[in-house]
Order: structure tokens, then sequence, then C-alpha cells
């Protein structure tokens, strides 16, 4: 499995397969237990991981392959078979969806990924909750879908987490940007509610820009558009109003989730 993460395209599929089908030998071997937190259960997990790994790579690396998208499916259905409950399956199921553009398909594949751990405690040995990175990964998937409230519940709770990470700092901000830039001009108190949502935008891509320098990023392309996403919104509300730093020198987030979208 190690190998097939240290690998390129088909390379690295073949790696892939080769620890699938050990780990599918080994929990053959295995009696099924099917108890919170028992080996099989794990052992299970780690192939469907490894399966959705696989389909992602006929999604991007190789996904010029004439059979990309029918080997997407049929990892995708294995992974849905050895492991039903788990949330990186429907999160890979919704990305091979929006490649196919259906979109509404995609909207319920995450839906079902996030009914599986939102809202539990994370904190738990063998709980669903994603790690950072896939979190992440999926709010760019729930605003690709215009899911705006979901975005905003799995972004709280990075950004509670830690809130000195570019990348995060960076899709709050883009989050509330969008927000605002779709918001129906007839809402009640539209004009005040999109100022909200691009004052937020702005505090959260100036701690990005900050943050960018500080962690010595190489994401050259999320700090460009941090800076002219900075750029229009001076340009729509006008420029910040200097304000004394919160003690601490911490930005402090307001949870808008009830307001960004109604």
């Amino acid at each position: 499995m190690y190998l097939g993460q240290l690998s390129e395209q088909l390379e690295s599929i073949n790696y892939f397969q080769q620890g699938v089908n050990l780990m599918m030998a080994e929990r053959q071997a295995m009696p099924v237990d099917t108890t919170k937190g028992s080996e099989f259960l794990a052992l299970s997990s780690k192939i469907s991981s490894a399966l959705c790994s696989m389909a992602d790579i006929y999604l991007t690396d190789c996904c010029f392959e004439p059979n990309a998208e029918s080997q997407c499916e049929t990892y995708l259905a294995q992974a849905m078979q050895i492991e039903p409950v788990t949330p990186e399956v429907y999160q890979t199921l919704a990305s091979v969806r929006l490649s196919q553009q259906r979109v509404d398909e995609a909207k319920a594949a995450l839906a079902q990924g996030l009914a599986l751990w939102l809202g539990s405690d994370s904190t738990e040995e063998d709980s669903l909750t994603p790690d950072y990175e896939t979190r992440l990964s999926l709010v760019k998937l729930l605003l690709e879908t215009a899911m705006f409230d979901e975005a905003f519940t799995v972004l709280n709770g990075l950004v509670d987490e830690n809130d000195q990470v570019p990348d995060t700092l960076y899709l709050f901000g883009w989050a509330n940007y969008i927000s605002a830039e779709d918001m129906a001009p007839d809402a009640p108190n539209a004009e005040a509610l999109r100022k909200e949502l691009l004052e937020n935008a702005r505090e959260a891509l100036n701690a990005c820009v900050k943050m960018w320098h500080v962690t010595e990023s190489t994401d050259e392309p999320m700090l460009q558009h941090s800076q002219e996403l900075l750029q229009n919104i001076t340009q729509i509300i006008g420029p910040e109003v200097e304000q004394e730093e919160p003690e601490g020198g911490e930005i402090e987030y307001e949870d808008d989730e009830d307001e960004e979208m109604n």
C-alpha cells in the first residue's frame, strides 16, 4: 500500500491492487465480526480506503485511460460492498458523479457521507469523522455543488480544530465570498447580509495571506486568488476599516452558519 502512495498512475494502481489482494485474503480468513472496533471492521475500512484511492487515481492521473470511468465505478462498487458505512466512499462517489456532470447524484452522495459522521464525537478512537485533509477536500466538493450550509458546518469544525492552516482560511474566505455572490437580491436584508459575508471573507483571506507567509506555503495559485478576491472585496464594499487586533493576535470567527444562505 505504501508503494501505491509513492508511485504514479497505472504503476500506483498495480501496487494498490496487490495490497488489496493481500488484505482481502486476510479478511476472508477472519471470522466475520461486525462489532464496533473489531479487527474485521478495521481491515474492511482499510480495503475500502484503498479502493477509493484507486478510483481517485483513475479520476485524476489516469482520467484519459479508455476504461477510466468503468474502473472508477468498479472500485467504488467494491468499496461500498466491503464497507458501506464509511464517509470516504461517498465522498469519492460524489467526485466521480461531478466528473460525469451528475450533480444531483453528487449532492445525494455528499449528504449520505455527511450523515455518517456529522455531529458525532470526533475524539472517539473509532470515530467515523474523516481526517483534516479529507474534510478540506470535502468542503471543496460542497462548495462546487452549492451546498453552502453544509460547507460552513464542516469549515467551522476545521477552524475550531486549527485556525492557522492557510488552506482552511482560504476556503473559509472563498465560501463567504461565493455565498455573497449567490445571495438573491430580493432576500430579506440582502444588502446587509451580503456586506457581512464579504467582511467575513476579507478577514479570513487576510489571515490566509498572513499564514501563507508564516507557514512558508508553496501554493502560489491560492495566494494569488486570495489577493484577487481581496481586491474585488475592496471594490465592492470599500477599503478595510482599521481595527485593533484582538488580544493574543488570533482571528475570532463568528458562526454565521444560520445566516449565510437562507
